[in-house]
């Protein structure tokens, strides 16, 4: 009887034993690791897309910034302005011109007239104006005689200028209905030398 009693006790003895070592090597965290074997951990593998983007972030600020043109607005057309018209010299104008040119020709002989007076030791000095006449013979515009306006100069000085236009042609002829003018050039000596030699009017008598 004690025997079997014994035989018992060593059954569940057994029994319990065995039960323990199932359960120690059914569960991972309580299983020794054995010595000189270092526990590997395995890491899971990078998401792709946290890899990738610091790749995206680089190419980025590797690519140029494109800028895109402004757009230009429409061309605003200009006013336009109205040309002015031409000006067209009148017979009264081209006479003018015409009288002008014969005044300048005549400044080298007036010139003369001053030079002789230095010469004879007269001084020739102020402003004077000579007059000349201006008329149609055989279709063409000519001086026809000269006098003395206004002068300070001494008699045979006027004498001379008032010669240097007393006839002569124009190149021009007169504005129609017009038969004679009446015109006046203004003299200006200093000391025997011209400063100022000019046409001064021209008027129908």
């Amino acid at each position: 009887m004690r025997l079997i009693v014994i035989g018992a006790l060593v059954v569940v003895a057994l029994a319990i034993a065995l039960l323990f070592e199932v359960t120690r090597h059914t569960d991972p965290a309580s299983a020794p690791s054995e010595p000189g074997v270092q526990a590997t951990t395995t890491t899971p593998p990078a998401s792709p897309v946290t890899s990738a983007a610091p790749a995206v972030e680089a190419h980025a600020r590797a690519m140029p910034t494109t800028h895109v043109a402004p757009s230009l607005a429409p061309a605003v057309p200009a006013p336009s302005v109205d040309a002015k018209p031409k000006h067209v010299d009148t017979p009264t104008d081209i006479l003018r011109w015409s009288l002008m040119r014969a005044v300048r020709t005549s400044e080298p002989a007036v010139i003369d007239c001053l030079d002789k007076a230095k010469a004879a030791g007269t001084t020739v000095d102020g402003t004077a104006r000579f007059a000349f006449f201006v008329t149609t013979k055989n279709a063409k515009a000519v001086i026809s005689r000269a006098s003395v306006d206004s002068s300070p100069f001494p008699d045979a000085v006027n004498t001379c200028i008032q010669d240097t236009l007393a006839s002569g042609e124009l190149d021009q002829e007169l504005p129609e209905g017009q038969n004679e003018f009446r015109v006046l050039r203004e003299l200006v000596v200093d000391k025997g030398t011209i400063t100022q030699y000019k046409l001064k009017s021209f008027l129908a008598p």
